[in-house]
């Protein structure tokens, strides 16, 4: 990110334990006019590592909805929340039913789910998206789960059952050869 975009549209991390880059890049990305894909992997992305925060998320369980709260008033002050919202839904449908299933506290694992419920209800009612407004096949079904009200142990099952046995590349993912720049 250059500089001058940061001090434009005063990005700034969240001074959060986890999920502190969120804000950050989601309104850049919102914000920028033009964005630049380049098929290298620049770091690894450790899951899991004993120590990391990632495997201490249920110490801060509700540090990504905060995360995402913030992202969400940040497209409103700006005025473009009707613009998003609907990327907006999937990425933080994504992340909170990521949290639901790997908390390992019951308590956590409860009270994300409530909170993703709630949220994506919100939502619903105030723009009218619905399954239709996420991105794939499986978001769009458990998302439906979820707006039924379908119990959250029948929702954790269907996450597992319908996950892809293997990560897919950026460039299966895009759907397209991806040409550097």
């Amino acid at each position: 990110f250059r500089r001058t975009y940061i001090l434009e549209h005063g990005l700034r991390f969240q001074n959060t334990r986890r999920s502190n880059d969120v804000c950050f890049v989601d309104l850049a990305l919102a914000l920028a006019n033009r964005i630049a894909l380049v098929p290298e992997a620049y770091y690894r992305y450790s899951v899991d590592r004993a120590g990391s925060l990632q495997s201490n998320k249920d110490k801060f369980p509700m540090a990504t909805s905060e995360a995402y709260a913030a992202v969400e008033a940040g497209l409103r002050e700006r005025g473009v929340w009707s613009t998003f919202a609907g990327s907006y839904l999937a990425v933080y449908f994504q992340a909170m039913l990521y949290n639901v299933v790997h908390f390992r506290e019951r308590a956590n694992v409860e009270a994300c789910y409530a909170e993703l419920r709630k949220k994506v209800l919100s939502i619903k009612e105030e723009l009218g998206l619905g399954v239709d407004s996420l991105r794939t096949p499986r978001q769009r079904y458990l998302y439906g789960l979820v707006l039924e009200g379908q119990p959250l142990d029948r929702v954790i099952a269907e996450w597992y059952r319908t996950r892809a046995s293997k990560p897919l590349s950026i460039r299966a993912r895009l759907g397209r050869k991806v040409q550097p720049l």
